[in-house]
């Protein structure tokens, strides 16, 4: 069963295309900028195609070549997405069509989104601080970001196609993600949580100055991994949208002491207040915890990691790699 991964050698793509690898698959990564340093180590075991999501004519030709069965859409922008809105809605959306288009013409049996809990914009009452009451499905949409809007938008032409032409379309809906690859320097304060333990691992004093009262559903990169893999092999589902996380609530303080577990000598100072991901300059209330009923009953997927067995793999991976040094 041939399987194309866009972003497939991303900071999350990676995860998956080595899930798919010791699954036995043999996956081609399509990748505008390439990069194999999260998969050096299994370099022979998959295609690469260097790629842009918005050339329909190379993603026609790719799925042809590999007579690709099942495409796992990773591809899009993060941090770009606010400070520039129309290359997000070209990548984003317009790469997000164009998968489908690729599908839909080129006969191929799924397409599995990597959505985002941006979907769902602001969490309020009792969903929100302080409570955290856990959030299913169908809570309200009403993302108020670029990014978020452009993931509803490519769930709902997902949602189309599955409708007009009969593809089988999953959307994962992903709690806040850590995992070896989630940098500061590419996804700035959104990898804060894993920035904790990179930085003290290298010596570094780790300084959050805003939000540690804040409390966020999280998920490991191998989870992530898991959760598309069985997406992607599943079949006769009920449902084509999937809260993803450990359903739990976690502050960087939570973080914070698991680090200080691994890393006696961590140096770690973490101000009070909500809002860790903007620094209340931006007024944000997205963190949240999902109730993952609908993943484990229709999927069959549950989480292997909780937070610290969670950042325990994460160190190893970070030293069995050789990712510090980058």
């Amino acid at each position: 069963m041939p399987i194309l991964v866009t972003g497939g050698t991303g900071a999350m793509g990676s995860w998956v295309t080595r899930r798919l690898v010791e699954q036995g698959f043999r996956p081609v990564c399509y990748d505008w900028a390439p990069s194999i340093r999260l998969l050096d180590d299994i370099k022979d075991r998959f295609d690469l195609v260097k790629g842009d999501v918005r050339d329909l004519p190379l993603l026609l030709a790719t799925v042809k070549k590999f007579s690709v069965d099942r495409i796992v859409h990773m591809a899009y922008l993060i941090t770009e997405s606010e400070s520039n809105p129309y290359l997000a809605q070209q990548v984003n959306i317009g790469g997000m069509v164009n998968v489908l288009e690729a599908a839909r013409l080129m006969a191929v049996n799924k397409v599995v989104f990597t959505s985002s809990k941006g979907v769902y914009g602001d969490i309020t009452g009792e969903h929100g601080y302080p409570t955290y009451k856990p959030i299913n499905e169908d809570y309200p949409k009403n993302p108020d970001r670029v990014y978020g809007v452009t993931k509803l938008a490519c769930e709902g032409f997902g949602e189309y196609y599955a409708k007009t032409y009969g593809l089988s379309f999953v959307a994962l809906r992903f709690a806040n993600t850590f995992g070896p690859g989630k940098t500061v320097d590419r996804h700035a304060t959104f990898a804060a949580v894993g920035s904790m333990l990179e930085q003290s691992l290298i010596g570094k004093p780790v300084r959050i100055p805003q939000g540690g009262d804040s409390k966020d559903d999280l998920l490991y990169y191998k989870d992530v991994a898991k959760s598309v893999v069985h997406a992607c092999l599943a079949e006769g589902l009920k449902h084509r949208a999937f809260n993803i996380g450990m359903g739990q609530p976690f502050s960087l303080r939570d973080v914070a002491d698991v680090v200080r577990r691994l890393v006696p000598n961590a140096e770690i100072e973490i101000g009070s207040g909500l809002d860790y991901k903007y620094g209340g300059q931006k007024p944000y209330s997205g963190y949240c915890v999902f109730d993952c009923k609908r993943a484990k009953e229709d999927l069959g997927f549950t989480p292997d990691y909780g937070l610290e067995t969670g950042f325990r793999d994460y160190a190893a991976e970070l030293k069995r790699l050789d990712l510090l040094r980058h």
